[in-house]
């Protein structure tokens, strides 16, 4: 009788914490009718919103508790935190370990020892093929051109995750800082996907510098065009929003021109690995599922009010930006493997 009586209590004390902390949420949130015009983007979204707090404080505050952006800015917060970590490992194995290697006696055997460790890893979790590549990163050593090219992609991803998140936490602050933040927002995917071109052209086009340049020059040049039209006012209205995603879909979409100029010079078996073709190809179909789910509000719209807190197009967005800059990731490795196992960073003239 006890036991089930402290069992009652404990059923008791969580139902209490929890109807108190929703009651705690539903205290600090407004409806979209409560809302200032800046603040309406959305209107399939029907609560769960933060009113302007014009303080910085006031809208980090918000991080502890749960509201209709607390989705948006964990995500990308979190994946900013995954991805600083793994470029520190990545960065560890391109460089450290092959530093102290030309230097110290014992640190070849921490070589080998590393290597063992992500083949013990692979047996045990069952996925060899993404763990054996990422072990290649400790058994090789990277160029200075390898570690940069890796650089400017975790650069473009943390840069982009980090942005989103912090915009998010502070858009409720003020017309002004929503406005610019939102900017920011743009740009910052902008810079996931210019970083993420710049090595898997370096890996792609290996042995023809000319074409690295050629699809460089071109990215960059995509890249400054999209960046002028997104700070532009006129762009930044929920009006232009369908537009402002086709422009983004475009400029992922270039990505196509170098990948088939590749297909026809390699063909596809080659290009499955010298350039990470099927991690390359998922990246791009869960980039344009996101964006195309954002641009046209569903799954919000087909019942609003549902999906307000959990579910919604722009969550749905930023979890796939997540996926796609992971399937991008093993494209890279997958290219890093084949760049040191079969051409041996040699080019055949």
């Amino acid at each position: 009788m006890e036991t089930d009586r402290n069992k009652s209590n404990a059923i008791a004390d969580t139902i209490s914490k929890t109807t108190a902390t929703s009651v705690k949420s539903s205290s600090l949130t407004v409806t979209w009718e409560k809302l200032p015009a800046w603040q309406q983007d959305n209107h399939y979204i029907r609560t769960g919103y933060r009113p302007a707090s014009a303080s910085f404080l006031k809208s980090f505050a918000s991080l502890g508790y749960l509201h209709n952006e607390s989705v948006n800015i964990y995500s990308h917060l979190l994946g900013a935190f995954f991805f600083t970590v793994l470029g520190s490992l990545i960065y560890y194995f391109m460089i450290i370990l092959h530093f102290h290697s030309s230097h110290y006696s014992y640190y070849p055997d921490l070589i080998m020892k590393a290597k063992k460790t992500f083949f013990s890893v692979s047996t045990a979790y069952g996925s060899s093929d993404a763990i054996d590549t990422a072990a290649t990163l400790a058994t090789f050593t990277s160029s200075p051109e390898e570690v940069r090219v890796f650089s400017c992609f975790f650069a473009g991803a943390i840069s982009c995750l980090a942005i989103s998140g912090t915009y998010h936490a502070i858009s409720n602050h003020s017309p002004t800082v929503a406005r610019w933040g939102n900017k920011m927002d743009y740009v910052g995917i902008i810079c996931l996907i210019v970083g993420s071109f710049i090595p898997s052209i370096f890996y792609g086009f290996y042995c023809h510098p000319v074409l690295q340049r050629l699809y460089w020059n071109m990215i960059f040049t995509l890249g400054l065009a999209c960046t002028a039209v997104t700070i532009f006012d006129r762009f930044r209205t929920p009006v232009w929003r369908p537009y402002r995603a086709t422009m983004f879909i475009a400029m992922g979409l270039s990505a196509l021109f170098p990948v088939i100029h590749g297909l026809k010079i390699y063909g596809f078996h080659t290009m499955r690995s010298r350039i990470g073709l099927v991690g390359l190809v998922f990246e791009g179909i869960f980039y344009i599922m996101g964006a195309s789910l954002y641009a046209a509000r569903w799954p919000e719209r087909s019942k609003p009010g549902f999906f307000d807190v959990w579910g919604s197009s722009h969550q749905i967005f930023h979890i796939l930006v997540l996926v796609a800059a992971g399937f991008h990731f093993y494209s890279l490795l997958t290219a890093y493997k084949y760049h040191h196992h079969v051409i041996g960073a040699t080019c055949v003239s």
